[in-house]
């Protein structure tokens, strides 16, 4: 049990016994003991206080430093130990040793255990044989100029780090202080990992510390950008202190022996060599006379590439923190942490397979996200719209890393007072904007080209169900890479970008780790597909391909809508409209479940489950043939404007567009990949003659929605007629989308969007509530019926 330290009064006390008896004159000098100081090692200042004076409570050592009122003067360092216990040259050896550390050095070392009192010189490190001292005795002794010759140094400095490991921890600290700054950029700067202001406080910064406590090996697991190396930071900058030591490695900039780099700090600061001999036995010192502080080494970027001698070290590291409360923490992907993992040869875990507590990392929980929504306003003046929890892309800390940075340029353009809005639903404005950030190289864009392609052969082979499937996670097959890398595919695998899972029947499949760029350049390869001797086909055979090419994509309504752009914007206006016009006769329907009825889904990136209904009377069903009216409504975003015609009619079609996906029955939300346990819950009415009625209380989530408030920014006037020719029917699946998407805009900069805004609030809160009566009493009716 730890023994109770002195209270300050009781301490007060003992130091002024201590003085009056060995310094009956100190009152002359006027001399007070500083509560903490600082020892000089290198170019750190290790801080020594009294108040937290050791985790040792066997040796009980209180470290006083004595100095003029001034402050200007240092005269004797006090090494007050436990009352009555017997000083020993291990004692005497520490306490010479921080007093030579000082600067200025105070001339005097007193060792005292308030029976017993010892001086000494520090500069000789002399035994003073005398029982008192006086003013004179000290003036005489203090010379500010001198300093320690290097084999002194050498030997003070071995002994403070052998008696007393807490200094090391000190300055291991410093080290990964100076290591994570060459990775802190400034928010616009997304070549640096890491922003001080837009750090998003994740729940697995808990969890780890937590697991640090009770496993040696700890591996977070997660894709490239997820976020992996901002946790370490924040970690770090939570829990390190001088009884908390944490050592931070990046593998791919430093490479090389662990005990070799803290010696290579070591020496750099001491200047002295200090082999890494030395550094093993300062560590295995530390481990087992620290009572009550821990060595965390966090080990970023770790992976199957890294040097053979690292790996060596971390398993004798666990060996030596074994049964400890001393952690390894390393970062990696999961294709590099199972070739690791398993032996390549034989079927069992490694080292590291077995002795690994696994941390996955997933996409911003609810809690999480709302902490990132504050931040961002922060940074970039910018704030996600209602209903943007729902979409996966903003629940990427990269992703959101990468609107910060670029709404943040923009700061300088932007009125006074006002801020920028980012849309709930993604679209393909979106999708560019990321693509194009200047983070991603050129051997990394190249890269996926390649993958895009390879994703798109896929596409013809219409027999592998699992292979359909593994494509709404961006999975591609193994062999398909193969023909596009050939002698690359290696590299491929390794370069952390992408990861390798062996399916339930034996398929291969590579899931890259930034589908969005998939499927940017996955626009510009369908276009050139579409397009080629499209004259000679018919209108289904060009819809097939374009369905075949762009639905399994993970943003498959974005990239159709973008393949769409694209073959306007090059001038092919025939072939748009027809595609346009053929997708507007594909209504989605809600097919009912019967007994009998068969799907299969994936539940995870390699894990398949076929499902049977049994029995009669499912309430529920399926909607099927989405997809078209998934890619209308965004495409219904970008106002469609007819040429030729009168200008009171030249958006007619755009909106006979945007009426005819509005009547829908079925809502229709982007489908997206979450993590089972981070979906949000979407809040929704049934009615049998009107269909499903999204709850206001979601936001906007939608693509329609979202594209029916962006065009009320740029056609204001139009979305005005839509309104009343929606009230003038009694069309309320129009009336209520147009509702979710104007609702907000009466505090618009754009006084028209306001105004129109206030003047549809205020029709609709007039005729709204009959409409609305008229619906209950057809459901009313229906249920009677049945």
């Amino acid at each position: 049990m730890k023994k109770k330290q002195l209270n300050e009064a009781a301490l007060e006390e003992r130091i002024g016994f201590v003085l009056k008896t060995t310094f009956p004159t100190f009152k002359e000098l006027k001399v007070k003991h500083q509560e903490s100081f600082s020892i000089k090692f290198g170019h750190h200042n290790v801080t020594v206080d009294f108040k937290e004076p050791s985790d040792y409570p066997s040796r009980a050592i209180y470290d006083i430093l004595l100095t003029t009122e001034d402050e200007n003067t240092n005269l004797i360092l006090l090494e007050l130990k436990k009352e009555g216990k017997e000083i020993s040259t291990d004692d005497i050896e520490q306490g010479i040793s921080y007093a030579r550390l000082i600067h200025p050095m105070p001339p005097i070392t007193l060792i005292s255990n308030g029976v017993d009192h010892y001086f000494y010189n520090t500069y000789s490190k002399s035994k003073i044989e005398r029982d008192i001292i006086d003013c004179e005795f000290i003036k005489e002794r203090i010379d500010s100029t001198f300093s320690l010759a290097i084999n002194d140094f050498k030997q003070t400095v071995d002994i403070l780090l052998n008696k007393n490991p807490q200094i090391i921890s000190q300055i291991i600290n410093d080290i990964s202080i100076s290591r994570f700054e060459r990775l802190i950029g400034d928010i616009s700067d997304i070549t640096k990992p890491i922003c001080e202001d837009f750090i998003i406080k994740r729940e697995y910064i808990q969890e780890l510390k937590q697991k640090c406590g009770e496993n040696d090996l700890i591996g977070i697991i997660g894709p490239a950008f997820s976020g992996k190396t901002n946790i370490l930071y924040d970690f770090f900058k939570t829990y390190h202190n001088k009884n908390n030591a944490i050592y931070y490695l990046d593998c791919k900039e430093d490479n090389y022996s662990i005990f070799q780099q803290l010696s290579n700090h070591l020496t750099k600061e001491c200047r002295f060599s200090i082999n890494k001999e030395k550094i093993r036995e300062w560590i295995a010192s530390s481990l087992n006379n620290l009572e009550n502080v821990s060595f965390t080494f966090l080990l970023d970027n770790f992976d199957s590439q890294t040097s053979r001698g690292i790996k060596d070290e971390i398993i004798e590291l666990v060996d030596l923190l074994r049964d400890s409360n001393h952690t390894i923490v390393f970062t990696i992907d999961l294709f590099n942490y199972e070739m690791i993992a398993k032996d390549k040869f034989r079927n069992y875990l490694t080292f590291f397979g077995s002795d690994t507590h696994v941390l996955k990392i997933n996409e911003l929980n609810m809690n999480e996200f709302k902490d990132s929504y504050d931040k961002l306003f922060v940074v970039s003046k910018s704030f996600f719209e209602p209903g943007a929890h729902f979409a996966i892309e903003y629940r990427q800390p990269r992703i959101q890393r990468l609107l910060a940075a670029y709404f943040a340029k923009e700061i300088k353009n932007l009125p006074k007072g006002q801020s920028f809005r980012i849309i709930a639903v993604p679209d393909y404005d979106l999708l560019q904007l990321i693509a194009n950030n200047n983070s991603f190289s050129s051997a990394l864009k190249e890269l996926f080209r390649k993958l895009t392609i390879a994703f798109i052969n896929d596409r013809d082979n219409n027999e592998d169900l699992m292979l359909k499937l593994a494509s709404y996670y961006g999975g591609i097959s193994f062999s398909s890479i193969q023909k596009v890398f050939k002698d690359d595919i290696q590299k491929l695998l390794e370069s952390g970008f992408v990861n390798k899972q062996e399916m339930q029947n034996g398929l291969s499949i590579v899931y890259p780790k930034l589908p969005e760029l998939i499927a940017y350049y996955g626009v510009e390869h369908i276009t050139s597909i579409l397009i080629q001797d499209y004259e000679d086909k018919s209108i289904e055979e060009i819809y097939e391909s374009f369905e075949k090419f762009c639905m399994p994509f993970i943003y498959g309504d974005i990239v159709g809508t973008g393949v769409l752009l694209n073959i306007a914007s090059l001038g092919y206006i025939d072939l748009f409209s027809n595609i346009v016009l053929y997708q507007k006769t594909l209504r989605p329907k809600k097919n009912k479940i019967s007994d009998g009825t068969k799907f299969a889904m994936l539940i995870n990136e390699k894990t398949r489950v076929d499902i049977q209904f049994k029995g009669k009377n499912f309430e529920e069903g399926l909607v099927g043939n989405f997809f078209p009216h998934l890619v209308l409504s965004q495409l219904a975003g970008y106002p469609l404007r007819l040429e030729n015609y009168d200008k009171d009619k030249e958006f007619d079609f755009h909106l006979q567009l945007i009426l005819d996906l509005a009547t829908s029955p079925v809502s229709m939300v982007r489908i997206s990949n979450f993590s089972i346990n981070n979906i949000p819950p979407i809040e929704s009415f049934e009615f049998k003659k009107t269909g499903t009625v999204i709850s206001g209380r979601n936001g906007i989530i939608e693509p329609l929605v979202q594209s029916i408030q962006k065009c009320f920014y740029i056609i204001p006037e139009q979305i005005e007629k839509l309104y009343e020719f929606a009230f003038e029917n009694k069309l309320f699946p129009v009336i209520w989308r147009i509702y979710l998407a104007i609702r907000e805009e009466t505090n618009s900069v754009n006084n028209i969007v306001a105004n129109k805004s206030s003047a549809f609030l205020k029709k609709f809160h007039e005729e709204f509530p009959d409409l609305f009566a008229e619906v209950l009493n057809e459901e009313s009716e229906n249920n009677n019926v049945e």
